[in-house]
């Protein structure tokens, strides 16, 4: 997989803006066998562009750090809500990429998004299995009940399983 940014004021992008995909992909296929040696390198199977910054809800947003931005910074911006023992509110973005121990490295770049957007994919399948191995377990614990009060009969009802 070959991802590929241009920003705004770069002069390609309003080349990229105005080109139907498929001069954009003859144009990309050419650049890339120039850069890689390989004349027989083939055209992508598919192309995807978004205006981003033409897009009211990201008007091209990318996060900055300060001369004061600590790498444990980017590591709290990846951090789950309320926790990372429960995780209900994930975080993914490049701004979440780049701490090194949660995101792998990648801030500011488009790799870095795409590693965090697998980080918290992972995350959820990683909860979604846990869920799943505890309703298990529940559907394995039987409740003892003693019928009519004083002496009567102990029987075991699965409280937790199918009916």
């Amino acid at each position: 997989m070959v991802l590929l940014r241009v920003h705004r004021s770069t002069v390609f992008y309003d080349c990229i803006r105005i080109s139907l995909p498929r001069q954009i992909a003859t144009s990309l296929t050419a650049l890339l066998q120039t850069f890689t040696g390989d004349p027989g390198l083939p055209p992508p199977r598919r192309l995807y562009r978004h205006a981003w910054s033409e897009d009211p809800l990201a008007l091209s947003s990318v996060s900055l750090p300060t001369m004061s931005t600590e790498p444990a910074d980017f590591d709290a911006l990846a951090a789950p809500l309320p926790s990372a023992a429960d995780p209900r509110l994930l975080f993914a973005g490049e701004a979440t990429a780049g701490g090194g121990g949660g995101g792998g490295g990648g801030f500011g770049t488009l790799h870095g998004a795409r590693l965090s957007g697998v980080r918290e994919a992972d995350r959820v399948m990683d909860r979604m299995l846990a869920v799943d191995r505890m309703a298990r377990e529940l559907g394995r614990i039987s409740i003892v009940e003693v019928n009519g009060g004083g002496g009567g009969v102990a029987t075991t009802k699965n409280q937790f399983g199918p009916k």
